[in-house]
């Protein structure tokens, strides 16, 4: 299936390894004006991507 097409009308889960690898990117963005705003993305990495773990229907039970 696409990246860009839609299962029964919903948008696709991007996997747990995509959104790590556009935290690493937008960090590494960051960090070429903001050192300590890159550092302190990478540090708290963990809690900012603790969902995408979650499959899409474990959200539905948590939210």
């Amino acid at each position: 299936m696409d990246a860009g097409r839609r299962r029964f009308g919903a948008p696709l889960q991007p996997t747990a390894e995509s959104v790590h690898h556009q935290l690493d990117a937008v960090a590494d963005v960051l960090g070429q004006q903001f050192p300590k705003v890159r550092q302190m993305l990478l540090d708290a990495k963990e809690d900012l991507t603790a969902l995408a773990l979650i499959h899409r229907r474990g959200l539905k039970v948590i939210f």
